[in-house]
């Protein structure tokens, strides 16, 4: 008979928060190529550039080498659009083909050794000049990715090559993945208006949210729908109401608007970030220019916005395509260039954890990459594992089949900065720790 629960993990965190409102320019990755995504892997950015493959920086970003070459998928240049961080560990590309000959169909290229070499991944039916605008993984496996503006394809960690899957219709201007479901937002223009979920891989989609979702009539900008704690964002602008931010409960269809703080009239979102604690946004104002705002009370008010250091025109539009938190920075990137505000996040060295548990060692602590579990206890344990975050969400579970020495590995490097708990469930015992990923 399993026992109960023998303890409660306790956190004892002495934090001070230093915040910085200034983007600063940390440099030019290539002279030549413009920055088209960014993404972490453990201590590791790497970066896509248009023509240009993928560069890694070691040192936070201020030094920059190119990875291997990606192959020849037909047209002659090595265009990388997007890069995920898969839970396996692979870095997976997105790239172009403008060969309606291309033998391979497409341009996806994935990694399993941190770029040190690349293999091409056949896409079905993606022909003609259609770039791969974002790639997302569910907890599954499963990856779904957006080519051009209208596409979805779909393949898993497991397979080597996409398939194309239905869509809702229209311009897709959001497209991310939370929990098990896909969200995507599609333009007024397109006829599809909306916010549209799905649950089985493109099979079928359905509208969400009360009247499908907030948007308007008319052309609208979107930044992507975003997973903050408990709740999901949007936010939209454009010609017509309404515009501004948006709230939503993780399994509630109703959007609240969410604008304290801010002249929702004249706000054009283009990108949020969050680490669980903080919602970060860069938006257009009315005046063209790029602006930056926060919050840490879920959306309920904004601090007053500032122009920051950004840079007030990117590649193919204003101001910058996406922001990334990595370790305690905040980062972004436009054009050629990588910026950074530092120390935006609760800084890894602050926090002191009170270990409860003489069950489950895991080391190192903090972690970065690999997180060993030890089980202290003789023979082989069956069970499962779960990585539980501060608001009680399972971020990453799996099966607990222990080797000889009663411990497995778990590559943790794609979880955000932060706090976690670690709970294991054997054939005799629950048992919860704690941990600090850097």
């Amino acid at each position: 008979m399993k026992k109960p629960l023998l303890f409660i993990a306790i956190f004892t965190m002495s934090i001070t928060l230093s915040f910085s409102q200034v983007f600063d320019s940390l440099t030019v990755i290539h002279p030549d190529y413009n920055i088209q995504d960014i993404a972490r892997k453990g201590d590791v950015l790497y970066a896509a550039l248009a023509e240009g493959g993928v560069m890694y920086s070691s040192d936070e970003g201020f030094t920059w080498t190119a990875t291997a070459d990606l192959p020849d998928a037909g047209f002659g240049d090595e265009a990388a659009y997007t890069i995920l961080t898969a839970s396996n560990g692979d870095l997976i590309v997105g790239g172009n083909t403008n060969y309606s000959g291309n033998p391979l169909g497409g341009a996806v290229f994935r990694s399993s050794n941190n770029g040190t070499s690349w293999s091409a991944i056949a896409v079905e039916g993606y022909a003609g000049y259609e770039k791969s605008e974002k790639i997302v993984e569910l907890p599954n496996g499963n990856l779904m990715m957006q080519a051009g503006q209208s596409k979805l394809f779909v393949s898993s960690l497991s397979s080597n090559e996409w398939t194309q899957c239905t869509s809702p219709g229209g311009v897709i201007l959001g497209f991310e993945a939370i929990g098990d479901m896909v969200f995507t937002v599609t333009n007024p223009a397109g006829g599809n208006a909306g916010t549209w979920v799905t649950s089985d891989l493109g099979q079928s989609w359905q509208r969400y949210g009360s009247n499908g979702s907030p948007i308007g009539s008319g052309t609208v900008t979107i930044a992507p729908v975003i997973k903050s704690g408990d709740y999901k964002y949007i936010g939209i602008g454009g010609y017509y109401d309404p515009k501004g931010i948006y709230r939503s409960g993780i399994n509630d269809t109703l959007w609240v608007e969410v604008n304290n703080g801010l002249n929702s009239s004249g706000i054009y979102p283009i990108c949020m970030a969050t680490d669980n604690q903080t919602i970060w946004m860069v938006f257009q104002d009315a005046g063209g220019g790029c602006s930056f705002t926060s919050t840490s009370d879920f959306g309920d008010n904004w601090a007053e916005p500032i122009q920051g250091g950004l840079p007030q025109q990117g590649v193919g539009g204003p101001c910058v395509p996406k922001m990334m938190v990595f370790k305690t920075h905040l980062y972004t990137f436009a054009n050629k260039s990588i910026y950074r505000i530092e120390d935006v996040a609760i800084p890894a060295s602050t926090g002191e954890i009170e270990y409860k548990d003489n069950y489950v060692d895991v080391f190192p602590n903090p972690v970065s990459d690999q997180l060993n579990i030890k089980i202290k206890k003789t023979g082989i344990l069956n069970g499962k594992w779960e990585i539980i975050n501060i608001y009680g969400q399972v971020m990453m579970s799996g099966e607990l089949i222990t080797n000889s020495n009663n411990s497995i590995s778990v590559e943790v490097s794609q979880l955000t900065p932060g706090y976690y708990l670690l709970k294991t469930d054997t054939e005799d015992k629950i048992s919860v720790t704690n941990f600090l990923k850097n």
